[in-house]
């Protein structure tokens, strides 16, 4: 694996959205619990 200056931009975008997915799927489910 070459380190490029964009790999960590990459990996963050990368966990930024699994966060957002995550905590976006937590709500829903949330939300259907408690209506």
């Amino acid at each position: 694996m070459i380190h490029l200056p964009n790999d960590w931009f990459l990996y963050l975008a990368a966990g930024a959205m699994g966060l957002f997915m995550l905590t976006m799927m937590f709500v829903t489910v949330s939300e259907r619990r408690h209506p």
